[in-house]
């Protein structure tokens, strides 16, 4: 199966985050993907972290302008303007003993604590790691806790269709989808200051 750009940095973090509480409380694949809500209605009963997508909004960067590129045959392509993303993550703890679960939610904020930014600068192999296609790449992933006032908090659980379990929330920066096709274009050459088109 293929698997999309978000699903893979959302496999990344949940492995990064499992090496860290593995290392600092000795439990293993103690952070999953997952819904909090079942297919069935039922809340996830599993003692875990749950990671779960819960909004993903587009970052409104300045000057996104066509790209230009040459094809295998030798033609100009188009490129629409690469579209960025950032992704709103919630980890919940599912424990049923509600000191453990407190527990598990430090953990996850230590964790961002001390690994907030994830590149290749400390992470050689990063894009590697994410196993991203060749036509695909994240210069780096920044973490932020995301704060919600009351009112936020309560929609927030009410669209979830849960009883609130000890969470946090963070920003994910960011994710850029590029243009893989494009279209054929005319070819567009500089003399002198102006621009001319390629006949």
């Amino acid at each position: 199966m293929i698997k999309g750009v978000i699903e893979n940095v959302m496999e990344f973090i949940k492995g990064q985050m499992n090496d860290y509480i593995k290392i600092q409380a000795q439990e293993n694949e103690l952070v999953k993907i997952s819904a909090l809500i079942l297919s069935n209605g039922n809340i996830v009963q599993e003692d875990q972290i749950c990671l779960s997508l819960v909004k993903i909004e587009e970052e409104n960067l300045i000057g996104k302008y066509p790209h230009f590129l040459k094809g295998s045959d030798g033609n100009d392509r188009k490129l629409k303007p690469p579209v960025s993303i950032n992704l709103l993550l919630l980890f919940s703890a599912t424990h049923k003993e509600y000191m453990t679960a407190l527990s598990a939610i430090s953990f996850v904020i230590g964790f961002f604590q001390t690994h907030h930014v994830f590149d290749a600068q400390n992470y050689p192999d990063f894009n590697d790691k994410l196993s991203l296609k060749s036509n695909q790449f994240v210069e780096k992933l920044i973490f932020e806790y995301y704060n919600l006032t009351m009112e936020q908090h309560n929609n927030l659980w009410a669209s979830i269709g849960a009883k609130y379990l000890p969470s946090v929330l963070y920003k994910m920066r960011m994710l850029t989808f590029f243009d893989q096709q494009g279209e054929d274009t005319i070819p567009i050459k500089e003399i002198n200051g102006e621009t001319k088109l390629m006949k």
